[in-house]
């Protein structure tokens, strides 16, 4: 009996070890697959080594999902993004390389190189806009290995923690554990890939995704503490892109003044957020050179004819007064959010984003026609209503290369796409308790 037992044992560790020689030639015949497929399709890449910077970023990767393992969230949030990194990387790593073997000049190739570059100082370049990400990137190259993936995952995982940041700001709205709205917002692919890329993007995504945490909590727990998170956000998405501070703080201002609070700490707020938006908009106007009605014209138009290229580009509309900007606003506004549709990119990219928008556009009507002047009285849910519309308004104006207004919108699409689903849903069978403010 007992050499029964033994063989037993000899016979499932022998099994165990067959699996794991089988197992280890898959994953090394799939590695050097992968391997071939990076190389090839990295031509464009300012790298000499690209197996090498692969294989970095493969164990970067590594080492940043095992950092998910140490959060200070749930047992059920680890899991969940545990499961949304894995497939990040599969996009950041896999999916990435087709979009990059089909572009030349891609910003992340700008930024990788010039970091590189002996010349470059960081101490002359600044902290706003392509300087801040030129940055970041030297930082990075100087603390870590200088691979082009690695940094693709690192703007990634950024992107990760945005994502998860915004979950937790829906979750505190609706009042009830729900993993299914972080695997929602997840894996849309418009959020998916743009959250992903080395770039502007995702570092805009977390500035909003914290106003939109501390505009919540604040909202919900009456902690001004808060605030602090919420103006952070705001800080920080405005110095990756300065005009959406406006954005955001005209938003804001509605906000505080729906909300149920104290008049002494509504006035008070009030001032504040005015006094920082009229700081921006001044700083708008010196670097743009805005100094009358004429230059937000002729500003207006130059940047619509910088956005107008491209083999996906639409005709450009030229403004020659307020009155033709206003005229042109609705049909900018819907441009911005629901373009390109099914038909009008015809490529890769435009065919995923024309059906992506499509199904945007259905469920933004079942939202409207599901919603009520009930709604209405909720100041987050008018907080992320004019936000969208003034977005929209403002990116309306130079939205005439359809894959740049895709790549923009994912900045405002987690609003979108929430704030469109908690709108549609089904009020008879999915209710959802918001509780009064005290």
């Amino acid at each position: 009996m007992m050499k029964n037992i033994d063989e037993t044992g000899i016979n499932v560790k022998m099994r165990q070890a067959a699996y794991a020689v089988i197992g280890g030639c898959v994953v090394g015949i799939a590695a050097i697959s992968v391997l071939d497929v990076a190389v090839s399709m990295g031509r464009f890449i300012p790298q000499s080594d690209i197996v090498s910077d692969y294989v970095t970023a493969f164990c970067w990767a590594l080492i940043l999902g095992a950092s998910i393992i140490f959060f200070p969230v749930s047992k059920k949030d680890k899991s969940g993004l545990l499961i949304v990194w894995f497939v990040k990387i599969v996009v950041t790593l896999g999916f990435m390389l087709i979009y990059e073997n089909n572009y030349y000049g891609l910003d992340s190739y700008n930024y990788f190189s010039r970091a590189l570059n002996d010349s470059y100082d960081s101490t002359v370049a600044g902290f706003y806009g392509t300087q801040l990400v030129d940055n970041l990137v030297w930082l990075h190259l100087r603390v870590l290995p200088h691979s082009y993936h690695m940094l693709k995952v690192s703007f990634s995982f950024v992107g990760l923690i945005s994502v998860f940041i915004f979950y937790r700001a829906a979750i505190m709205f609706i009042q009830k554990e729900n993993i299914r709205v972080f695997y929602i917002l997840s894996f849309f692919p418009s959020i998916l890939f743009w959250s992903s890329i080395l770039g502007k993007d995702p570092l805009i995504m977390l500035g909003i995704s914290l106003c939109a945490y501390g505009l919540v909590a604040w909202h919900r727990k009456q902690s001004h503490r808060y605030l602090i998170v919420l103006l952070s956000g705001i800080l920080f998405a405005s110095i990756v892109r300065m005009w959406m501070a406006p954005i955001l703080l005209a938003s804001l201002l509605v906000f505080i003044l729906c909300g149920k609070y104290r008049f002494a700490t509504k006035a008070f707020v009030f001032l504040a957020v005015a006094a920082i938006l009229f700081f921006f908009v001044s700083k708008l106007q010196q670097v743009f050179l805005i100094e009358s009605l004429n230059d937000i014209i002729s500003t207006t138009n130059d940047l619509s004819r910088r956005f107008a290229t491209g083999n996906t580009g639409l005709t450009q509309q030229t403004y020659t007064s307020l009155n033709s900007m206003a005229i042109y606003a609705p049909v900018g506004m819907f441009t911005a959010l629901f373009r390109p549709l099914p038909g009008e990119a015809m490529n890769l990219f435009g065919v995923f984003a024309g059906i992506e928008n499509l199904f945007i556009l259905g469920l933004a009507i079942i939202a409207i026609k599901r919603s009520s002047f009930k709604d209405m009285k909720d100041p987050v849910i008018i907080w992320a209503i004019v936000t969208i519309i003034v977005w929209s308004v403002l990116y309306g104006f130079i939205a005439f290369n359809l894959g740049t207004t895709a790549r923009f919108k994912a900045q405002i699409l987690p609003i979108l796409l929430a704030l469109a689903l908690y709108q549609a849903r089904n009020r008879k069978t999915i209710p959802v308790k918001i509780k009064k403010n005290p």
